[in-house]
């Protein structure tokens, strides 16, 4: 180690500028150069080489030689916190600046700082700042201040509920008095080849100030595309937040005084920098590190109540802390399809390779696979970019692994099968059909021909599977009982619009075995309709059979497929666990483009049914009650919705169908919502010539049984979400008035009421 003192340094200079360097000879001489060009010329310069291997320490020794205002400390490297804690130790000068060696600043940036700091006797002096890139050169003002807070003094603890520790740390776009610094100890955590270690020291100042003053004006060009820098390799950095918040703890913890007032500031603090860190990492990292925040904002919690937090106006905040403690997977999904909205037009996708009509190759290599993976999943896929990454991640984070993911690109025209290309570089279990479209139903088919485990699920390439999936399936195949399917439950999302009553009961399990499934139990459990993805089938019983969707329907394939399947099955399990999460709300998707045209779904409905019936005729099923009333709860949503004179020619279709499977004459054994569905198309066509509706009294009853029209559904919920969003900016507005009749509260009140104490574990670490 060496230092080289100057003369002007062993004088007291007005001001002291840490400048922190390691193997940055590339933007080192735009930085000194900003530096020794400050129109304050009262400065020392202090320069720390951490062990840099590049011609970084050249370039200083380079400059020193010109300006004897500089102080050189070259050192073994020891990391971020341990030189600019040396620095600070060294400073003479009665302020301390920073400048991070490869940003750079305009020439009066310290004149105008040192001069704030001695008109106001402050304890710091805090600016704007620049975001910069040098290619194409860009600066972007970063407004950490607004300027109705500039040009006074505040104290950072008590100002607006402590939402300044909720802001960037960036301590060089600030100086801080020397006496004050030392006075309080304040320091940065030595910990080598740690980062992001301004986040206690920003902390520790905002604490310990009585006297800080903002300005509105930028000085600092804070570089973006250094690709060395932290905040560029968040994935290698993403712990250090946790060291940096337990040294915020213990700093609280070890102010008695202090420890009620900021301690709520510490956990919204803890809360803001662990979403900004999660943000900023790879898909990779991010569906791990979710789990991970977690379990620390639940070890928060169990200290510090939530309401307690200050998140000022920023109520959605307490929202989302506890989505993710309660359902980290739920939250990561929605911020995956959210950040795809936020940056659509600045993805950039990679050139597919995988040539189209590339079935036959796959067969190839699957046949030659000598393992043969307990599970098969089959993702149909077309036009889903922007869900993919979140379908995936739910198969990354299986606590069981065994298993292969068939992907069938069903001739997607967005950039799914770059997606999908790029997710099996990293996942080697991902195998890719590219085919032309042909709709879901034949995707599936094909699928199925692909696969080589030994049971087969589905997963819809807009949905997610829970991430205990596969190991439960796993234990109960593992069960004594022999089964050819597991039938398991499954979560519905978004909250808003909320599904239909039906569609939650359609998805609610029990836990039950069934040695055969007889026709009652097929036509009359809802948890038996529908749905393919909620059923594990073992492979043989699928290929002994020789099942498959109709590619004739590219709607509805799911409800013949499974009710040809329930005919032929032998040994059903039922689980009660939620192991499907279920997208029943995608305005791009199929469905949703068939409730849009009532007129339509209604004639697709009707020929699903024909084709039902055709099935249940070709197994054997005989014309009964039950089926009469399946075929009704089937079509009941379809005839609701479909306008005149549509809806009378749907009705005679109808009519004529259940008489061609003899179900007609089963009407005088059917339930009474039953009868009076079939009596009402009777009415209808009788009375062609006369507008009738459906009585108020009736369609009440028929939907206790039978799913709303999601068309109408649809269309209410949107009524439904415009209000909820009017609601919501009055909520907003009441939010803000609590929040100042809260502080001129605080200001009239003389004595200082007992608070909660935090803290209760004390010693618990993040």
């Amino acid at each position: 180690m060496s230092e080289m003192l100057s003369s002007q340094a062993k004088n007291t200079p007005k001001l002291s500028i840490v400048v922190p360097c390691c193997n940055v000879e590339k933007y080192l001489d735009q930085c000194l150069s900003s530096i020794v060009n400050q129109t304050l010329k009262e400065i020392e310069i202090i320069c720390i080489n951490d062990g840099s291997k590049d011609g970084t320490l050249g370039i200083i020794k380079s400059y020193a030689a010109k300006d004897d205002r500089i102080v050189i400390l070259d050192k073994p490297n020891s990391g971020y916190g341990d030189s600019m804690n040396k620095g600070f130790n060294m400073a003479n000068g009665e302020y301390i600046g920073i400048v991070e060696s490869d940003d750079f600043i305009e020439p009066d940036m310290f004149r105008t700082l040192y001069e704030t700091a001695k008109q106001f006797d402050a304890d710091v002096v805090k600016s704007n700042f620049w975001f910069y890139w040098s290619n194409p050169e860009k600066n972007e003002l970063h407004e950490y201040f607004k300027r109705k807070e500039c040009g006074k003094v505040i104290c950072p603890r008590e100002y607006d509920g402590g939402s300044l520790f909720g802001r960037k740390p960036s301590i060089w776009s600030a100086i801080y008095k020397k006496s004050f610094i030392r006075e309080k100890n304040i320091g940065f955590l030595p910990t080598p080849g740690a980062s992001f270690q301004d986040t206690s020291f920003t902390f520790k100042v905002y604490s310990s100030a009585e006297r800080m003053v903002c300005l509105y004006d930028a000085f600092l060009h804070y570089r973006q595309d250094n690709e060395n820098s932290s905040v560029n390799n968040a994935d290698k950095k993403a712990y250090c937040i946790c060291d940096e918040y337990n040294e915020i703890k213990k700093y609280i913890l070890e102010h008695e005084d202090m420890a009620d007032d900021l301690y709520p500031i510490y956990g919204a603090a803890f809360y803001d920098t662990c979403i900004w860190m999660y943000e900023r990492l790879s898909p990779e990292k991010r569906r791990t590190y979710i789990f991970e925040m977690s379990q620390w904002f639940s070890e928060l919690l169990d200290e510090c109540d939530i309401e307690s937090l200050d998140f000022g106006e920023a109520w959605w905040k307490s929202r989302d802390m506890l989505r993710i403690v309660d359902d980290p997977l739920e939250y990561h999904v929605w911020r995956n399809t959210e950040r795809y909205k936020q940056g659509e037009d600045k993805i950039k996708y990679d050139i597919t390779s995988i040539p189209l009509n590339n079935l036959a190759d796959v067969l190839k290599k699957q046949q030659a696979k000598e393992h043969k993976p307990m599970f098969s999943v089959i993702m149909p896929v077309y036009n889903c970019e922007k869900f993919l990454q979140s379908a995936y991640d739910s198969l990354a984070l299986q606590t069981m692994e065994d298993f292969e993911v068939i992907c069938i690109n069903d001739g997607s025209k967005d950039h799914s099968l770059s997606v999908l290309e790029k997710l099996a570089k990293q996942d080697e279990r991902i195998v890719i059909i590219n085919k032309p479209n042909e709709g879901p139903a034949k995707a599936r088919n094909v699928g199925i021909e692909a696969a080589i485990g030994q049971y087969i699920i589905f997963l819809d390439s807009d949905d997610y599977y829970d991430i205990h999936t596969c190991e439960r399936l796993s234990e109960e195949i593992s069960s004594a009982k022999k089964f050819d399917a597991i039938v398991f439950g499954g979560n519905i999302f978004p909250e808003v619009p909320r599904a239909s009553d039906w569609l939650y009961d359609v998805l609610t399990t029990p836990n039950a075995y069934y040695e055969k499934i007889t026709e009652k139990d097929m036509l009359t459990e809802k948890y038996f309709k529908v749905y393919s993805w909620r059923v594990c089938f073992n492979a043989e019983f699928i290929k002994k059979n020789k099942l498959g969707f109709n590619p004739d329907f590219k709607y509805g394939e799911d409800a013949l497929f499974m009710f040809d399947a329930l005919t032929k099955m032998e040994g059903v399990l039922v689980i009660s666990d939620k192991l499907y999460n279920y997208r029943h709300y995608n305005p791009d998707s199929l469905m949703n483009g068939m409730y849009r045209q009532p007129e339509k779904y209604a004639n697709e409905q009707l020929r699903i049914l024909r084709q039902l019936l055709t099935v249940a005729k070709e197994d054997g099923i005989k014309p009964s009650a039950e089926l009469l009333q399946y075929s009704c709860d089937f079509i009941f949503s379809a005839v609701d919705n479909c306008p005149m004179p549509a809806k009378l020619e749907i009705m005679r279709s109808l009519i004529a169908l259940l008489k061609e499977f003899e179900l007609y004459d089963c009407v005088d054994e059917a339930t009474s919502n039953c009868r009076g569905f079939i009596e009402y198309c009777n009415n209808e066509l009788e009375n062609s010539h006369t507008s009738y509706s459906l009585s108020s009294k009736f369609k009440t009853s028929m939907l206790k049984i039978v799913p709303p029209s999601r068309y109408v559904y649809y269309d209410n919920t949107t009524k439904l979400i415009n209000q909820i969003a009017a609601q919501q900016r009055s909520l907003d507005a009441l939010q803000r008035q609590v929040a100042e009749l809260k502080t001129m509260i605080k200001n009239m009140s003389n004595g200082t009421p007992e608070k909660k104490k935090y803290g209760k574990n004390k010693n618990k670490k993040f």
